[in-house]
């Protein structure tokens, strides 16, 4: 895959992720939840237990932007792939 094509490949991809994440919340009657920057999951899923009184199944499912960038394009004999 050439360099310039990686990225929006990535895109596509992430995207069909979140839509089926969502999907699945929506089966389950859970919450979807976005949150951008520093996020205590446990915390959140801990309160939504207690809050719901659940024991069992789906609590949440959590869509978190992390706040470092996850890829990074490397150079060398055979790379980028």
């Amino acid at each position: 895959m050439r360099r310039k094509d990686f990225l929006p490949w990535l895109k596509q991809h992430s995207e069909r992720l979140v839509e089926y994440g969502k999907k699945i919340a929506r089966q389950q009657g859970r919450p979807y939840e976005y949150r951008q920057g520093r996020f205590k999951k446990e915390k959140f899923v801990h309160e939504l237990i207690r809050k719901d009184g659940l024991d069992v199944g789906l609590v949440a499912v959590l869509c978190v932007q992390e706040t470092c960038s996850a890829v990074k394009l490397k150079y060398g004999e055979g790379k980028p792939r």
